[in-house]
């Protein structure tokens, strides 16, 4: 499977059986296409706008992890600002992730379209045996939880 260069992602790979190759993003799609890995790990999105749907067949919809787009700013250059400013920010930073999430969401339908018309098979959510998977990767969660003071608890409550 292609990966990032991250040792909690090589671990997830090991541990799930499959045989981790860490990966540059732009040699991932001749790394496919040549048989140098099998798979790998993306969203909908960054799988259609690679146009790996022209070198893999399956797509699995494994919700293995989320990732969120975020607005960044410097602690400083945020304390320089007026108070009102930054009350306008983070009120509207707050308004603008839901609707953030919405429109990725429905990107999400329009992409996963796509990749089904372009001869995709998509296996469902519903047809994967998550549990099989939070049981593979639980020593995991014991190597690096240290790292992430209760993050592993906050999101392993909101899965289950």
């Amino acid at each position: 499977m292609r990966t990032i260069e991250n040792d909690m992602h090589v671990d997830t790979y090991n541990a799930l059986g499959a045989s981790p190759t860490p990966i540059a993003w732009p040699e991932t799609y001749s790394s496919i296409q040549q048989g140098i890995v099998d798979g790998l790990d993306t969203s909908y999105g960054v799988f259609e706008s690679g146009n790996l749907f022209e070198v893999q067949d399956y797509y699995t919809e494994t919700n293995l992890y989320y990732a969120s787009a975020y607005l960044i700013m410097s602690q400083d250059r945020f304390d320089s600002l007026p108070e009102d400013i930054q009350d306008t920010l983070q009120t509207l930073g707050r308004s603008f992730a839901s609707e953030q999430r919405a429109i990725n969401q429905d990107m999400e339908v329009e992409q996963k379209q796509h990749m089904i018309d372009e001869g995709m098979e998509i296996v469902d959510h519903s047809d994967v045996d998550v549990e099989a998977f939070r049981e593979s990767v639980q020593s995991v969660y014991d190597r690096h939880a240290d790292s992430f003071g209760d993050y592993v608890e906050r999101i392993t409550n909101l899965n289950r």
